[in-house]
Parts: C-alpha cells; structure tokens; sequence
C-alpha cells in the first residue's frame, strides 16, 4: 500500500488495463479466461489504495457473450 503508479508499472510492467484509476493485471493466464486479475487501485494522490486478487470466471463471460448474442437477435431483422 502507498506505493505510486511509477512504482507498480516498475515492479508488474507495461501490460495492464487502466480504468478509472485501476490497474488490472492478468497473472496466470492460461487458455481463454482461465488465470487471476490484479486489481490495484490508486488515490487522487496517485498512490495504492486498493489492492483486489481476483480468480477470472468464464461463467461471466459466458453470461456476456448471451447477452450480446440476445441484443443482435432482438435488433436485427432478417
């Protein structure tokens, strides 16, 4: 906790997704969604707040890719 942005990129590198302030990581990572998300969130100061460990779940993928697939049936005309 309390290590800066500069200081994580350093430690995990370059390959993560910034959203809202957090850095998600992918540890792990095997085929399709199987593997662990890093969570690590940051302050307004720029530094760790949060830090998540969070096992990826092809069930919710699953559960979007549904959703996608019900969205184009229900809009699309053929």
């Amino acid at each position: 906790m309390g290590k800066t942005k500069e200081q994580i990129i350093a430690e995990f590198g370059k390959n993560y997704l910034d959203a809202d302030d957090t850095f998600y990581y992918t540890l792990n990572m095997t085929w399709f969604t199987k593997g662990k998300t890093l969570s690590i969130k940051f302050n307004h100061l720029e530094k760790v707040e949060e830090i998540d460990l969070m096992k990826n779940d092809s069930s919710a993928i699953s559960r979007v890719i549904a959703n996608l697939f019900d969205f184009l049936r229900l809009n699309i005309k053929f």
